[in-house]
């Protein structure tokens, strides 16, 4: 199985279709666990706290982001392609923390 779709724990999951940028993060998997195709993984390195990079794509940045590049005529769809060219802000860590704790 490919290991780019085996769900593991800190893992920020984004969809990709109809309604896009709604999000949520792994968290106690009990057992093994795959994506569906509607949906990005996305695996935050130490740069990046989980809660922080959760909530910048819900937010207005990758919202207006995804306005720009989204495909589709019914059901808006955001490729791969698209996603990897998307910018995310890297503030030090400390700002990320109080980021995190404010929204939880």
């Amino acid at each position: 199985m490919d290991s780019h779709i085996i769900l593991k724990n800190d893992d920020v999951l984004i969809t990709k279709d109809g309604s896009i940028g709604k999000g949520a993060i792994v968290e106690k998997l009990p057992k093994p666990a795959t994506l569906i195709g509607g949906i990005f993984v996305v695996r935050p390195d130490k740069r990046f706290n989980k809660e922080y990079i959760s909530n910048v794509f819900k937010g207005s940045i990758f919202a207006d982001f995804v306005n720009s590049s989204k495909t589709g005529t019914t059901i808006k769809h955001l490729n791969q392609k698209h996603l990897v060219e998307f910018t995310i802000p890297v503030p030090e860590m400390k700002l990320q923390n109080e980021f995190a704790e404010f929204v939880k």
